[in-house]
């Protein structure tokens, strides 16, 4: 699981504390490389962390998942994600974005698939739920048994 704040870290600890053998909580900063093993995990979960990292640090993010998963092991993205039809709260939403990224929590909406390439990913699949005006997506990939990289 990862996070970027410490509070959300601390909270993310406490509530799998019966699941720690399973589980490691690992904090997102400016840089997002762990002192994990190659090839270890069979999921990386991100919840909401995607959509507050720059393009540079997304990429960073997906290559890091790749490195610590095990060939065949799951990537799941939940972030804030365009909607099929963009309503007048994502708009305010992304033009408050532009005007000051603090306003909204440094969150916008962000296809994360785009980064994923074909070549180290497949089994996409990208799941959108909507209410309030804004969308949530939840993107899952596998990565590829193949050691192909960008």
């Amino acid at each position: 699981a990862t996070e970027i704040s410490y509070r959300m870290l601390d909270a993310t600890r406490r509530s799998t504390l019966r699941h720690a053998n399973r589980i490691l909580p690992i904090k997102v900063e400016t840089s997002p490389y762990q002192p994990i093993a190659n090839g270890v995990a069979d999921v990386l979960l991100s919840m909401y962390v995607a959509d507050m990292l720059s393009p540079h640090g997304l990429r960073a993010l997906i290559n890091e998942a790749h490195r610590i998963l095990r060939p065949g092991g799951t990537l799941c993205l939940a972030t804030m994600y365009p909607g099929r039809k963009s309503t007048i709260i994502e708009k305010a939403w992304n033009c408050l974005y532009n005007l000051d990224p603090r306003v909204v929590g440094g969150s916008r909406p962000v296809r994360v698939e785009l980064s994923l390439s074909e070549r180290c990913w497949n089994q996409l699949n990208i799941e959108r739920i909507s209410g309030y005006g804004l969308t949530t997506g939840i993107v899952t990939a596998c990565r590829r048994h193949s050691d192909i990289r960008e």
